[in-house]
């Protein structure tokens, strides 16, 4: 504050996610016995600062980081629960998820940020043996932010 013009400056730059509102007491006095008191609330507008987080709680447990399918798995084979984050407000903060490329895989909304990673078709060993693609968080804002994670599937041989 500066004592003679008034004007209220910041130190250091305010980031919205380590503290959001900022309450000042300003006491003013002209040489009188009781100064004037006043409150300022400072409100900190949020930018798009944090990207997306993933977070991936695999249904089928990988080994040395890949998942095994057997090709007789069935459609719709629940595989991982994602889940994004971002600690950003508003549109800065809405994330949406989505596979980086065609696969025969999908990604089904069980609630706001969190969603099934599972089979969308028959998988076929002779066709493809392995799958390796990314799941992508993106957040809204300007410019959108994201955040991506690696899959590696592999398929087991059925005859």
């Amino acid at each position: 504050l500066n004592s003679t013009l008034g004007p209220i400056t910041v130190q250091r730059p305010l980031d919205r996610e380590e503290t959001a509102i900022h309450k000042i007491t300003i006491l003013a006095t002209d040489g009188s016995s009781s100064p004037a008191r006043a409150t300022v609330i400072i409100n900190v507008t949020d930018v798009n600062d944090n990207p997306p987080g993933i977070d991936i709680r695999y249904i089928i447990s990988p080994i040395n980081g890949t998942v095994y399918l057997s090709e007789k798995d069935p459609i719709n084979t629940k595989i991982a629960l994602i889940t994004v984050s971002d600690k950003d407000t508003d549109v800065n903060g809405k994330v949406v998820c989505y596979i980086e490329k065609e696969v025969p895989f999908h990604l089904k909304a069980v609630y706001d940020n969190q969603y099934l990673l599972e089979t969308s078709a028959f998988l076929d060993y002779e066709g493809t043996k392995e799958y390796s693609f990314r799941i992508v968080a993106s957040d809204s804002g300007k410019p959108s932010l994201n955040q991506s994670a690696l899959v590696k599937v592999k398929l087991e041989d059925e005859n």
